[in-house]
């Protein structure tokens, strides 16, 4: 199968843009529960096969899919080594399986079923979520990460994929031995990536191993892309105001309990907004109001630092959500959307 994506629509979302149209969620109760036996750690997206019944989830930590049928309430089926799966998306109209991967970057395209590997696309690494407009042949990405939005606006470089053996002894190594590691093989480098950074250290020094050739004399984008997109954002107030409602809606649904619960999880979930503090909480390092009060700190730090960067990073057409409706935001969107030759119905 020969995969060709002739063009990009994104929607870059800032900080909590989930609350964007200020709806309260439904209350849910639960009806039944899935065993899936020898499934670590944290799940993420899942997509639905509505005439086949059949569920497709991440499980992110994994590095599976799991395929369960929802007539039998059984899993039926798994695709292993997958490097962090976080997206999924399954096309009816197509019977294809898309798999977006957050350690690669990489989204893998199976047959929904046979379930073999029929193409690869590679993205930077931390693809998130994916969307296929099958009538239109456009890959619909929804970008979280201002890194993730550039590389798909200005290409990628042509540095190597990672190993997964040669990762796994870079993160035995110590930071310090790490930040040694980097300065010998790459002196330029080591003057301008964060060095207390893990996550880039290790990228960084496999490149060198890898590719044969130094980090810093690489080109960091390979070239523009034609893309379109809708950079939605609100007035610093009321998304402010946003953040301290989500924080407090959080505890009050029992985020306490959940973090007391959870196991053992990737370093990238560990480093989530909340966690940190709540653990202080959990260890009576800090008190309840105070943790509230670091979160709601911390979450709108991050949301001061999307705006910026998408705002100096992309040409994206600007929508404040704060002076419309969610009628209106949706309808603004669509209208966008179709100018691109988007099919109605995957706007």
């Amino acid at each position: 199968m020969k995969c060709c994506v002739p063009s990009l629509f994104l929607v870059p979302l800032l900080a909590l843009s989930g609350l964007v149209f200020g709806q309260e969620p439904s209350v849910l109760s639960l009806k039944s529960q899935i065993p899936l036996p020898n499934v670590n750690g944290r799940i993420d997206h899942m997509s639905v096969d509505v005439k086949g019944r059949r569920l497709f989830v991440a499980a992110v930590e994994n590095h599976t899919l799991e395929v369960i049928d929802l007539k039998s309430g059984q899993r039926v089926h798994t695709i292993a080594e997958l490097a962090e799966p976080q997206g999924v998306f399954y096309d009816a109209s197509t019977n294809r399986v898309f798999v977006a991967c957050g350690t690669d970057g990489a989204t893998k395209i199976f047959d929904g079923t046979t379930f073999q590997v029929l193409a690869t696309v590679k993205f930077p690494d931390d693809a998130d979520n994916i969307r296929y407009d099958a009538r239109g042949k456009r890959a619909i990405v929804v970008g979280g990460s201002g890194l993730y939005v550039k590389a798909l606006t200005h290409g990628l470089s042509s540095a190597p994929s990672a190993d997964p053996d040669l990762r796994a002894q870079l993160n035995e190594l110590s930071l310090d031995d790490l930040q040694k590691k980097l300065r010998g093989l790459d002196r330029t480098a080591a003057k301008k990536i964060d060095m207390k950074n893990r996550r880039r250290l290790v990228r960084a020094i496999e490149i060198c191993l890898l590719g044969g050739k130094q980090v810093s004399e690489r080109r960091e984008w390979s070239h523009d892309i034609a893309t379109h997109g809708v950079f939605v954002f609100r007035d610093r107030d009321d998304l402010y105001q946003r953040i301290n409602r989500r924080v407090e809606a959080m505890f009050e649904a029992g985020v306490i309990e959940q973090v007391r619960a959870a196991g053992a999880m990737s370093a990238t979930a560990a480093k989530m907004i909340g966690l940190r503090e709540i653990r202080d909480l959990l260890d009576g390092k800090m008190s309840i109001l105070q943790c509230i009060a670091a979160i709601q700190q911390a979450t709108r730090r991050y949301a001061k630092r999307q705006l910026t960067w998408f705002r100096r990073q992309t040409n994206f057409q600007s929508l404040n959500l704060s002076v419309l409706s969610h009628v209106e935001s949706v309808e603004r969107i669509s209208q966008f959307a179709k100018t691109l030759g988007v099919a109605q119905g995957n706007d």
